[in-house]
Parts: C-alpha cells; structure tokens; sequence
C-alpha cells in the first residue's frame, strides 16, 4: 500500500482505501524536501503544475501578443492563491488543489463564453482535460464533468466530429487509470459509491459494508440532505456524550447557526457579507434589464454565479462552525463560482462598482475566524470534525487470518470519522484473505 498497490477487495478492509486522488501521486513524486520546506509537502504538486502552466502562458501569450487573458490570471492567482496558502498552507493538498483548479476552468469558461463570438472552441480541449483530472483528484470534482460534456455538445452541433473524438480520447485516457483503480480496490467502477453496479468480483464491497463505511462521512454529506449546516447532525464528544441537537431549517434555526459560539464581530460580518450578496443581485438584474439581455449566454452565467454566492455565504455557519474541509471538498464549487464572480464583473459588467466589489473581496478574504478555525481550542478538543483532532503516534498490528496489517492509532482515539476507519485497529466483520500476502486482497465471507 506504501507504493500505491491496487490491493483487490482492500475497500472490505475499511472504505476509505477506496478513495483515490491522482494529487496524492503527483504529490509524491514532486518534493520541494531538498529545499528543506517541510511544511509545504500538500503544495508540491500545486507548486509544479502552477510553474508549469504560467510557463506554457507566458509562451502563450508572447506568441500572440495578447496581455487580456494573462491580466484576469494575475488577478486569478492574486486573489484566490492568496485566499487558500493562509488555510491551507499545511492541509490537505486535494481539497487545495481542486479549489484552485475548478476557480481556474471557471474563469476560462467565462472568458470563452464573452469572446468566442462564433471563432470556435480554442480553449476546448484544456477544459476537457482540466476538468477530467479534476474529478481524479477529489470525488466531490464530479461537478466539473458538466463542461467536459457541455463543450462536446458544442463541437457535434458545429459537426467537429474530429473534435469529438479527440475530446473523448483524452477523457477515456484521464479517467480510466482510476476507474480501473476503483474496481480493484472495490468491485465498483465509481467506488465508494454502488450506485452503477456491473462487475462480478468476488471482493466486491456489499452495500451494506459500503454505506457503513460512509457513515463517518455523513457530516460531509449532509448539508446536501437538510439544508444548510453540519451543526444539523447530532454529534458526540471524546465520551460519546451528545453535544449537539440537531437545528431545524427555519430561519430561526439557520440564525441560530450562523451564530452559534461566536461573537459580535462575526455575527455582523456575516450579515454584511449578505447584504452585499443582495445588493449584487438586486444591481446585476437592474443592469441586466437595462441593457435587455435576459436570454443571453451572460445573463444565464451570472444568475448561476450569483446563486454561487448567496450558496457560499448561507454555508458561512459550515466554515465558522465545522472549519474547511467540508466547505471546499463539497460544496467548493460554489465556493469557486462566487470568486469567479468577482473577477468576472471586475473585467467585464461593473466597471463603475470596482471599488465596491474589491472592498467585498477584501472581507471575503479576511474573516479571521473562518480561514483560522482550525486554531479554536474547543472545537479541536471537543469536536470531531477537522483532521488535526487525532494525532497518529504509533502503528498495531492486526492479523487478518495469516497476514499483518500495521494500522496507524491515534493519540487516546479510539475511533476516527467511524469504524472501521484507516487510523483505527478495528477490521470489518467476516472479512478475510483471498491468499497468504496482503498483495492478493480481502473479501467478504459468505454467510
């Protein structure tokens, strides 16, 4: 498992071994080590694919004397790269990765959307290929998917069939390195989820054992199921005591979560940050009106931006309460349509509100306790819900039949994010070898 093996059935073992991000590797065999940054491990593999791209633009745009595409990308890189490097400078490396690459597709979608005026899809195939290694890196990239198919429409109605094939070449060959992954580790093409159920291995993951597995990442998914925030769920201290009961979606409940524990000066931020959203909506549909393009391509993208936004601050409570992993693994495509809102309208629609939008960025990027809730002593010790909470300090030994498996334990944790889970030394039950090595996988006994 150390050098990436596909172990077959190893999702029995605990689901979480079925998540697989290509970040990961490209993280691996990137390291800045040799210059002794040790705390910049999850930034490697951003560091080099960054020097690669700015590289290939600055070529780019020398070739074709075009400095309108390279400025949105200084203000792309200014903004949100400083947006993530104060949260995420030592965290997890997939959720910053896909925040910062699905900000980026966004913004050339945009830019593609405005100036293509009928010249044809020039930036087709880069959104292909980003947006299809997105979905490698975090499961929750599924939602950039949509452009993939939304530029293959385009290329079959102007009967680039070439184009077509071209494009879905370089998805088959993104995709299917995991995919075959997943089936491995799983028995499922699109694991840890069953939901498209083809194969007939004999280490395939039950349902039932996949849906327990999840039940530690219920918190993740949750907001999508009862509204608007994690606090919602009931959840438990390091006794197993209740600490929480769940909120009710009203206003009053949504109220009670924004703010929940905190005091007057992130109360009244939240309801600047929307207000502002407000205003945007209201001035976005007066100037849309003005200038009667209801129907057009720029209209219908701005709607989806603005919902972006007034999405992101309703999930405010989520940040505050629950720190960031659950805002930017699920929901930071919203998260990143609301940023490419602002850089949109500063280049594009509301030259004359510059000032305005800028002094919004500026306390979209400052809310301190949002971006340090990490730091919060009392959700850090009572709460489980941000990684640092369980330290690993040393591995046990648990013997499935005749192999060993060394699992990682935490600090006085006895279980992390649910059982079984990597950081414990719990097994799932009827589980056994399907050989004498961990090479040859697990599986399910029959009953």
């Amino acid at each position: 498992m150390s050098d990436y093996r596909a172990i077959p059935g190893i999702g029995n073992f605990s689901v979480l071994y079925t998540y697989n991000s290509s970040w990961h590797m490209l993280m691996a065999f990137f390291s800045f080590s040799w210059l002794g940054f040790q705390c910049f491990n999850d930034l490697n593999g951003y560091l080099y694919l960054l020097m690669i791209l700015a590289g290939l633009e600055v070529i780019h745009q020398s070739l074709h004397h075009n400095r309108q595409l390279i400025s949105t990308l200084v203000l792309l890189f200014f903004f949100f790269t400083y947006f993530f490097l104060r949260a995420f400078i030592c965290l997890s490396s997939a959720d910053f990765a896909l925040g910062i690459i699905t900000f980026g597709i966004l913004v050339i979608l945009l830019a593609h959307i405005l100036y293509k005026a009928g010249r044809g899809f020039e930036h087709a195939y880069l959104m292909v290929m980003v947006a299809s290694f997105a979905y490698t890196i975090k499961i929750s990239g599924c939602l950039l998917l949509i452009i993939p198919i939304y530029m293959i429409v385009g290329q079959i109605r102007q009967g680039a069939y070439k184009n077509v094939r071209l494009s879905l070449c370089m998805i088959t060959l993104i995709l299917s390195p995991l995919l075959i992954r997943n089936a491995i580790t799983s028995g499922y093409v699109f694991a840890p989820l069953n939901m498209i159920d083809i194969l007939s291995f004999d280490w395939k993951m039950p349902a039932a054992t996949e849906k327990s597995g999840l039940v530690g990442w219920s918190y993740l998914l949750e907001p999508y199921r009862t509204g608007i925030t994690h606090i919602s769920i009931t959840e438990v201290d390091l006794q197993g005591k209740k600490i929480t009961e769940p909120v009710p979606l009203t206003f009053k409940g949504i109220l009670r979560a924004a703010t929940y524990k905190q005091n007057v000066y992130d109360i009244g931020l939240s309801m600047v940050l929307l207000l502002s959203t407000f205003i945007h909506l209201v001035a976005g549909i007066t100037y849309l009106k003005r200038i009667k393009s209801w129907f057009s391509d720029s209209f219908l993208f701005a709607m989806v931006l603005y919902g972006g936004m007034l999405i992101w601050l309703l999930i405010l409570p989520v940040w505050i309460i629950g720190g960031l992993r659950i805002a930017i693994g699920y929901v930071g495509m919203y998260v990143c349509l609301a940023m490419a809102l602002v850089i949109w309208h500063l280049d594009r629609l509301y030259k004359p509100f510059a000032t305005y939008l800028l002094l919004t960025a500026s306390f979209l990027f400052q809310i301190k306790n949002i971006f340090n809730v990490e730091d919060k002593q009392e959700i850090v010790s009572n709460y489980w819900l941000v990684p640092p909470a369980y330290p690993i300090t040393h591995t046990k030994p648990v013997k499935i039949d005749d192999t060993y498996l060394y699992m990682p334990v935490g600090n006085e944790v006895d279980f992390c994010w649910g059982s079984p889970q990597p950081c414990t030394y719990t097994k799932a039950k009827n589980l056994e070898s399907r050989g004498k090595t961990i090479e040859d996988g697990f599986r399910i006994k029959n009953p």
